[in-house]
């Protein structure tokens, strides 16, 4: 189950949500501002300008990955193997092409070939365990920007990496889009959390918080309130001890 902090704060808000006090129409599609705010400075913290408006809460990685192919019209796509295998399944969904391209301990993160409409890039990889160097987050940014493409960071297991860096740190990440998830660090697979980072310089930005607008009445609103306690230094601490287990048993398999 979620951390105990975090399960505290669920009960918390769930006993506040059924008074007149606590009680929460439809929420902002777009998150609720307390929670984006928090996620902004959590990139701060790191040295990475993401502003609150760029952060889209979402219903979980999967989800959001989905929801950018109803907006974009991919007609091309670059996919590192192996990795999680999503990606490649949404692109024959949605009719997308797909260039497969080999990874490997020399060359964990190769670029697209030309020509593609976006890139996928799993950061802690699943299944590989490859991150996302310094070098080849410049890279990708540079590239994406001066090909013109989106590239899509899935960053559902950052959390498990202390070499974690986050894209936004970097020039021309504007084409740039990073998917995370509360599912693995905090154990929400059933109660449904995640969160998109869209730069405004993106043109991505406003399509999909029209999109949103037609097609979301927004996200748990117990749940975001909950999500915002995950970075405090309570939860962070619990966070540690948990992931140090799970280290242990990778190092075991």
């Amino acid at each position: 189950p979620p951390p105990k902090s975090v399960c505290n704060a669920i009960i918390k808000n769930s006993k506040e949500f059924i008074t007149s006090q606590g009680f929460c129409g439809y929420p902002p599609e777009e998150g609720i501002e307390d929670l984006r705010k928090t996620i902004s400075e959590y990139y701060k913290k790191l040295g990475a300008d993401v502003f609150a408006d760029e952060v889209f809460i979402t219903t979980g990685a999967k989800p959001a990955l989905g929801e950018l192919f109803e907006v974009c019209d991919f007609k091309r796509a670059s996919i590192i193997i192996p990795t999680y295998p999503l990606y490649e399944e949404l692109c024959t969904l949605h009719g997308v092409s797909v260039d497969f391209c080999k990874s490997d301990w020399q060359n964990s993160y190769p670029l697209p070939q030309k020509g593609a409409d976006v890139a996928f890039y799993c950061s802690p990889n699943n299944p590989m365990g490859y991150i996302l160097s310094e070098k080849q987050l410049i890279a990708i940014c540079n590239d994406s920007f001066q090909n013109n493409y989106l590239a899509v960071i899935d960053g559902a297991y950052a959390d498990f990496s202390e070499e974690y860096i986050p894209p936004y740190k970097f020039e021309n990440c504007a084409n740039v889009i990073e998917v995370r998830s509360y599912s693995k660090n905090l154990c929400f697979t059933g109660l449904r959390l995640g969160y998109m980072v869209i730069k405004r310089g993106n043109p991505i930005h406003k399509a999909y918080k029209r999109y949103l607008s037609l097609r979301s009445n927004g996200v748990n609103v117990i749940m975001q309130r909950s999500a915002i306690l995950s970075y405090s230094s309570a939860c962070a601490f619990e966070q540690t001890k948990r992931v140090d287990y799970y280290r242990q048993n990778a190092s075991l398999l």
